[in-house]
């Protein structure tokens, strides 16, 4: 499936693999699969695949393969849980390199994949600071939602068997 033109991780994963990946000239593809539970509704799983161009023998070579971490009620919403993860695995690796341009205040993930970051703002930007904090705050909620989530999910499986 292509993604939508307005889909926001699908547009800062390009915009990351355009800018810091340009060695491999990646290509993105979603996987998106419905399915259907007797028990329960309708969902989607998307995996994102990032591939790269093999000059010697002229093939692509898949780089790495995000899932979407939720099951999502339309093969949009999967699609952009897939690139978010494959957009802060990408943006973690070279973020270091990204400290000085448009991406520098956006969440990232270590390599190792344990631990968020957050640059923090000079102080003499006000507004800047208090929307990267409250960034920060967001993405904390949405962890601890998810989390919440599965357990939900998990709970509700064991009352069904």
């Amino acid at each position: 499936m292509d993604a939508d033109e307005d889909a926001h991780y699908h547009t800062l994963l390009t915009g990351v693999l355009v800018s810091y990946y340009p060695e491999f000239a990646a290509t993105v593809r979603y996987l998106c699969s419905e399915h259907k539970h007797p028990l329960e509704n309708t969902y989607w799983k998307a995996e994102v695949i990032i591939t790269s161009r093999n000059n010697v023998d002229n093939s692509d070579e898949v780089e790495s393969i995000h899932e979407s971490k939720v099951r999502r009620a339309s093969a949009y919403e999967s699609m952009e849980d897939a690139a978010q993860g494959a957009y802060f695995y990408y943006h973690g690796r070279r973020f270091v390199a990204m400290q000085e341009d448009r991406y520098r205040f956006l969440l990232h993930n270590d390599p190792d994949g344990r631990t968020w970051h957050v640059l923090a703002p000079s102080a003499a930007d006000p507004t800047l600071d208090t929307t990267v904090r409250h960034i920060s705050a967001i993405h904390e909620m949405n962890v601890a939602l998810r989390q919440e989530l599965r357990a939900s999910q998990q709970a509700g499986k064991r009352l069904q068997q």
